[in-house]
């Protein structure tokens, strides 16, 4: 029927919505780790000049 239609629709989009946030998390996440290793890697330079 149209509204079992519209039910998996939503169930569907905020799945994708919800994937799709915690995708960005991630993305954030890594973003944050690795440029803090950058400044970490920047650091141990610095102590061997």
């Amino acid at each position: 029927t149209f509204f079992d239609h519209v039910v998996c629709w939503c169930s569907w989009l905020s799945c994708f919505r919800t994937s799709k946030e915690e995708e960005i998390l991630d993305w954030k996440r890594q973003e944050r780790s690795s440029s803090s290793t950058l400044s970490l890697n920047i650091r141990q330079q610095e102590g061997r000049l």
